[in-house]
């Protein structure tokens, strides 16, 4: 009940108890119930246009689609979902960042067929539904063959791997025992460049035919314990990598629900002109029920281990220990709904060699009180900084990052009323190599209800780092890889809101707009033995300095004409790829948003027609 900010339930929820599912009450006697026949289609159709600015000249795509998702229930247990030629475009724009790290960036997945339905494929969280369907491998490569090229032009570079099918096969029979197959392939996608003097063309693969499969055996034991089989599979066509990863999690608890030992074991494996294989595991008891809770866990992952043709893993080739206690109280006392205080400690380690990277203690106190406002306070320590081993993308060598102290204060208003508030305010300082270091983060969020129909939201966060150390993208003649200190600053703005016509008719919109600013103070060499800065003179050639702007605006207006039935008509709005806002004369998020609005910007307009045909009306009508 949104009113009361109250979830209530007809069979006893005991808060001290953990978990949800555990505690549900039993309906029995319902018998000899014969279910309809469990099969729908929704056909669709697509159209519309995609312009954008390439090298100042707007480039438009016609843009037509179309396809059918199905449904079937084989019986009271098992479902088939299929999605033939499926069509993904009318989804919200990714967050895309500045990405100065080793890593790459992790999305959210809006796309509906692959966030309804996929607890059993990702329960041994090895499924990053963006692998399907993702940007071409060899997307960009492309455009920086362009790029680099005067006498070259792009015809043709599909930034989405489009999709022939995927179906997911999904339930449980009644020995407990859930079973999941899923299954998709894509197309190979091509890039077409021309020669500008002959007008020749050229036509360069940069994805080629893959499959990518999911097999889940999930057997549940007594209470809430379970052992779960998990397979992920990537076959590509011609000499291109495969991959397989297999994995075994377990989970047992005892009869009171009081304490928790779970478990894992992963075995990946990669095929090619390269191949090599890895290994990860973890273990972890837990006392789960109770005021007084704690957990003790070690995770290793081998150097070689990659589950990320189809799964999704910053980096491997570590080893890291755990410990945590907390004391809760769950029910109402004094001026609180509900608190909690918790200690932890982190201890990690690469795996080969086995070496100390971090140590990180921290303590946390989160308060609820009687008007629905909630507090968390935060307090932690790198004692030792950090040594990274991946930032200097060069294997073997590390650089010493500074130790720092930390807070971290965080909270939100009381949820039921039409405003709302949250914010999150977070800053450290220390020193490493005998510079110092400081950051902060500051963070607002706000959601004004109108009334029944219309809804905003508005958040913006800023993250400022002064003396943030990593790699410059540049290296001495001798390969000697070279490290910089630099202000990073970025902020992050979004605008959001919803207005329902009627019960059937709405419109949603997303204004993003997000700006990285990172100014190089300070280059170094690194010692090769203790990973400490060594000074270097500042290098005029080296242009590492970035001004980086993203700006999308996102629109969809859907009518429900009728149950499962849509028209979604939707407008795109985003900055071209290849305009620019000079940081130097610009180096303020404001005068960049201004900027922003000037340069030449791309628009998308599509048109989605969906008709669901359920087999029992059909079977009715005639």
């Amino acid at each position: 009940m949104r009113r009361n900010n109250e979830n209530s339930f007809w069979n006893n929820v005991d808060p001290n108890v953990n978990g949800f599912a555990n505690q549900f009450g039993e309906l029995k006697n319902i018998l000899n119930l014969q279910p309809p026949l469990r099969l729908s289609f929704s056909p669709y159709v697509s159209g519309g246009f995609h312009t954008a600015p390439v090298n100042g000249i707007n480039k438009t795509t016609w843009l037509k689609r179309g396809g059918m998702d199905v449904k079937y229930g084989i019986n009271e247990s098992f479902t088939i979902d299929a999605t033939l030629i499926p069509d993904f475009g009318q989804v919200v724009s990714d967050n895309v960042v500045l990405n100065l790290s080793p890593f790459e960036v992790q999305f959210q997945e809006n796309r509906q067929f692959f966030t309804e339905g996929i607890e059993l494929f990702n329960k041994a969280g090895l499924f990053y539904s963006r692998r399907v369907g993702s940007t071409p491998a060899g997307f960009y490569a492309v455009r920086s063959l362009v790029d680099a090229d005067p006498n070259l032009e792009l015809v043709k570079n599909p930034s989405v791997t489009q999709l022939i099918n995927a179906v997911k096969f999904s339930g449980r029979n009644k020995k407990k025992l859930g079973i999941g197959l899923f299954n998709a392939v894509s197309s190979p996608m091509f890039a077409i460049t021309r020669d500008k003097t002959t007008g020749d063309e050229t036509k360069i693969q940069t994805s080629p035919l893959t499959n990518y499969s999911i097999f889940v055996l999930d057997q549940a034991l007594t209470g809430r314990s379970s052992i779960t089989f998990t397979n992920t599979n990537v076959l590509r066509s011609g000499t291109a990598r495969d991959a397989n990863v297999s994995s075994i999690d377990f989970a047992f608890f005892n009869k009171k629900n009081i304490y928790a030992f779970t478990g894992a074991a992963r075995y990946s494996k990669i095929y090619g002109a390269n191949p090599y294989d890895g290994f990860s595991t973890n273990l972890q008891f837990r006392k789960i029920s109770g005021k007084v809770q704690f957990n003790t866990s070690v995770l290793i992952e081998s150097d070689k281990y990659d589950p990320n043709d189809l799964g999704f893993l910053l980096r491997a080739n570590k080893v890291n220990y755990t410990g945590a206690i907390s004391y809760n109280q769950f029910v109402p006392k004094g001026n609180f709904l509900t608190y909690n205080y918790s200690f932890s400690v982190r201890y990690n380690f690469l795996y080969k060699p086995y070496v100390f990277t971090r140590l990180e203690p921290r303590l946390s106190a989160f308060w609820v009180f009687k008007n629905f406002w909630d507090v968390n306070l935060t307090a932690g320590i790198l004692p030792n900084g950090e040594n990274d081993y991946f930032e200097l993308r060069t294997p073997g060598r590390f650089v010493k990052k500074p130790y720092y102290w930390f807070n971290i204060l965080r909270g939100s208003s009381d949820s039921r009323k039409k405003l709302y508030y949250s914010y999150h305010y977070q800053w450290g300082w220390g020193k490493g190599s005998g510079y110092p270091f400081s950051y902060y983060v500051a963070s607002m969020g706000f959601r004004y209800r109108f009334g029944e129909k219309f809804t905003m939201e508005l958040s913006s966060d800023r993250n400022v780092e002064y003396g943030q150390v990593g790699y410059v993208f540049a290296n001495e003649i001798n390969g000697e890889p070279i490290a910089g200190r630099r202000t990073y600053t970025d902020v992050n703005s979004i605008l959001s809101g919803q207005y329902n016509f009627n019960s059937r008719l709405n419109l949603s919109f997303r204004g993003r707009h997000y700006w990285s600013h990172v100014d190089y103070r300070t280059f170094h060499n690194v010692d090769p033995s203790t990973g400490k800065l060594i000074p270097r003179a500042f290098s005029s050639n080296i242009d590492a300095n970035e001004n980086f702007n993203v700006f999308n605006l996102d629109a969809f207006l859907t009518w429900d004409f009728q149950l499962g039935s849509r028209i979604v008509l939707g407008w795109k709005n985003f900055l071209g790829d290849d305009e620019f806002i000079d940081g130097a004369l610009h180096r303020k998020y404001l005068k960049n948003l201004s900027e922003t609005f000037d340069l030449l910007h791309g628009n998308e307009v599509t048109v989605r027609f969906i008709y669901f045909l359920d087999y029992n009306q059909l079977k009715r009508k005639h």
